[in-house]
C-alpha cells in the first residue's frame, strides 16, 4: 500500500466510525482494517473514547459571563 493511500484511510477512520463513508469507501476501509493493526488499534481507541463520552452525561449549565 502506498503511504499516501494509507494516510487517507487513516484520516477517514472518524468517518468510518460515524458511518459517514460511502458504501465503496466503507468496504475499502473494512478491507484495510483487516490487514492494518495500527489503524485497527486507532479505531478501537476512537470507539473507546466515544463510549467514555456517553458516560459523562449532559454537561452542567453554563454560568453567565461576569462581563454581562
Amino acid at each position: 500500500m502506498v503511504y499516501g493511500e494509507h494516510a487517507r484511510l487513516r484520516e477517514a477512520l472518524g468517518g468510518y466510525l460515524l458511518g459517514a463513508l460511502s458504501s465503496e469507501q466503507d468496504e475499502l476501509m473494512a478491507r484495510h482494517l483487516a490487514v492494518c493493526p495500527d489503524c485497527e488499534q486507532e479505531l478501537i481507541a476512537m470507539v473507546d473514547t466515544a463510549a467514555a463520552f456517553t458516560l459523562l452525561g449532559d454537561p452542567p449549565p453554563r454560568r453567565p459571563s461576569p462581563r454581562n
